[in-house]
Order: structure tokens, then sequence, then C-alpha cells
């Protein structure tokens, strides 16, 4: 009797385990959509961050093996802007 009661609790003790394990990974799930949209609105700022410095060069064909930096050292010395 002593051998079957002390059974249950050990069952009932890896019940309440598993149990309190589920309820956690639960409550990480409904959490995971609002960190997401956060995530994805912060990667959303940093990418405009990032195009806020950035030039961009109309109506110039692009060749292969060009220098980039000899291109706009080029382009600064037409507009005659210091580099």
């Amino acid at each position: 009797m002593h051998d079957s009661v002390n059974y249950m609790s050990d069952r009932q003790d890896a019940f309440d385990a598993r149990l309190k394990t589920m309820e956690e990974d639960s409550l990480r799930r409904k959490e995971v959509p609002t960190q997401l949209s956060m995530l994805e609105s912060k990667i959303d700022m940093m990418e405009q961050q990032v195009r806020q410095s950035n030039i961009e060069i109309v109506n110039l064909p692009e060749r292969r093996d060009e220098n980039l930096i000899a291109v706009l050292q080029n382009i600064g010395s037409i507009i005659k802007h210091p580099y």
C-alpha cells in the first residue's frame, strides 16, 4: 500500500511538472507575435536610418569592374565639390 501511494505521488509530481512546463511554454508562445512585431518595426526603423545617408546616382551607366570611389571622385571634381 505504501509503495502504491509513493508511486501515485511520484506520478502526480511528474504530471504537475509537465503541466507547469506546458503552461510556461504557452505563455511564451503568446508573447512571440508581439515580440516579432516589435522586431519587425525595429528592423524597418534601422533600414530607414541607413537609407538616410544613401546617395542615388541616376543616368550613369553601370560598368563591370568599375571603381565606385573613382566614379564619385570624378563626379565631385566635375561639380567642383571637395572630397
